[in-house]
């Protein structure tokens, strides 16, 4: 009877299995959406840890029929620690911006004129989500190369994804994915890995901790590159 039982509930397993679908992982973005962020970022720099955390709130004003979209970004909650100490911060940390980003999520333009456009863009290619050219399943990898874009300032990059699970987060329905991403040329170039959680009704991020290495440490810093683990999570 024992043995009948585990039978059974292996069968049961398979069919679970079975009846999950193929997924397309291509992004939808509707006008008027609105989702909010917690962001926590820890890396160290000279040897000491540094922690900034953060909340945005995003929302869709508008949608091209080519699939590029503006979308208002507003920052507040900014908070830094470094060595588990606070650090004062004597401007005003709250902030809001419009973002211009292709069908992909990739940014291409912001209205803030204090950004670092270059480095933001290759930054933020590492959450961008390429399908892949047919639906995969559970256990499925694939890959996307991006040519170098001078005009830019984005070296050439590869990144591989594996889908590896379906899980619930919070209310979400999601898609557990794999990431490797590396840029393949330059003399410092940036990488990262880690695991990112998609809603499966848009494919657009719940929940992720990437650590990213070799990105390019702000002017006066000590060292050249840093790195640093971001961890971040929708917020219902």
């Amino acid at each position: 009877m024992v043995r009948l039982a585990i039978v059974g509930v292996f069968l049961a397993l398979c069919g679970v299995v079975a009846a999950q679908e193929a997924q397309s992982f291509k992004l939808k973005i509707v006008e008027g959406h609105v989702q909010k962020v917690k962001v926590l970022m820890k890396g160290s720099l000279g040897g000491m840890a540094i922690e900034m955390k953060y909340n945005t709130e995003e929302r869709i004003l508008k949608v091209e029929p080519s699939g590029e979209y503006k979308e208002q970004t507003k920052t507040t909650g900014l908070e830094v620690s470094a060595g588990g100490a606070p650090v004062p911060l004597y401007f005003d940390t709250d902030k809001t911006e419009v973002r211009t980003l292709d069908r992909l999520g990739a940014l291409l333009a912001t209205d803030d004129p204090a950004a670092n456009l270059p480095l933001l863009r290759r930054a933020g290619r590492v959450q961008v989500l390429s399908a892949p050219d047919a639906p995969v399943k559970v256990g499925e990898s694939w890959t996307f190369e991006s040519k170098a874009d001078p005009e830019a300032e984005l070296p050439a990059a590869k990144v591989t994804y594996k889908f590896v699970a379906e899980e619930k987060v919070g209310s979400w329905e999601t898609c557990k994915v794999e990431i490797e991403f590396a840029e393949t040329e330059g003399a410092k170039p940036i990488t990262a890995k880690g695991v990112l959680w998609f809603n499966k009704a848009d494919f657009r991020g719940v929940k992720g901790e990437v650590l990213i290495e070799n990105f390019p440490a702000p002017a006066g810093s000590p060292v050249p590159v840093i790195s640093s683990t971001v961890i971040f999570e929708r917020v219902e």
